[in-house]
């Protein structure tokens, strides 16, 4: 007859085989947005033998490696390997894939439009921003999607969807400006940086630092249809300006504008 312990080994046995099963077909993606240096051992000093950059997918070889604290986290050291190179980084860096999924569209482009103008007058500052999230491979992190992001058509960068929002790092680059006196065109660096869109249903769309604090400013008006801020001085120089140009001459209009899906 077969005892209780023989079955319990067996369970054991099946759940160690299960547990290395898992983490040898483990992959991840590096959250950190500068990047972070694969370690020859599981040690901040340890020798740099390579560098993952955000976004890159790597495979987790093991997860129980010593604990550590970084910028108040904590969690314990993964070997990881990444391309040809092995080696240790922080945990908390990465994000577990645990599954294929289709969280975002293929294709998903949003834009931002804010100004400045005077009533009646040739005034008018304009600032539009486009970004244009296009998902190449798609991957359930435990926050998201992540894929290629391109910026007003000239900066290039990934992103990866998190619990609030789309983080994306801007890659450094170069952009063309045309001289409106001269009509030449310069060509002028960009440089690396990250902007975060928060997710608010409220607006059926999503902010920015710079923007979020319009949010519990009473004075401001949300309008989904054009994604955009408004006081209500501004909504109604608005209208008499359109309405009645001479009145509203010298009026000024203010909009901030909010990211949102492009129509």
């Amino acid at each position: 007859m077969i005892s209780i312990r023989f079955f319990k080994l067996v369970i054991i046995s099946l759940s160690v085989i299960i547990l290395v099963a898992c983490k040898k077909n483990m992959s991840g993606i590096m959250i950190a947005v500068q990047g972070t240096d694969l370690k020859e051992t599981p040690s901040y000093n340890g020798k740099k033998v390579g560098h993952i950059p955000f976004g890159a997918k790597l495979n987790i070889l093991d997860t129980e490696g010593p604990q550590a604290v970084l910028e108040g986290n904590r969690d314990s050291w993964y070997q990881v390997k990444f391309g040809d190179a092995t080696g240790w980084v922080f945990g908390g860096h990465i994000n577990r894939v645990d599954s294929k999924t289709h969280l975002l569209e293929k294709n998903l482009t949003l834009e931002a439009e804010s100004f400045f103008a005077v009533c009646a007058t040739d005034n008018l500052a304009r600032s539009s921003e486009t970004i244009r999230l296009t998902k190449t491979e798609a991957y359930y992190t435990g926050r998201g999607d992540y894929g290629n992001v391109e910026y007003e058509s000239n900066q290039k960068g990934t992103y990866i969807i998190e619990n609030d929002g789309i983080r994306i790092q801007l890659h450094a680059g170069v952009t063309n400006e045309k001289d409106t006196e001269t009509s030449s065109v310069k060509t002028i660096p960009v440089k690396a940086r990250v902007i975060k869109l928060y997710w608010d249903p409220q607006y059926n769309g999503y902010l920015t630092d710079e923007t979020i604090k319009f949010k519990n400013n009473p004075q401001y008006i949300i309008n989904q249809a054009n994604c955009s801020l408004m006081t209500k001085e501004s909504i109604d120089n608005d209208a008499l300006c359109k309405n009645d140009p001479v009145k509203g001459g010298g009026l000024k209009v203010d909009r901030y504008g909010y990211y949102c899906r492009k129509k």
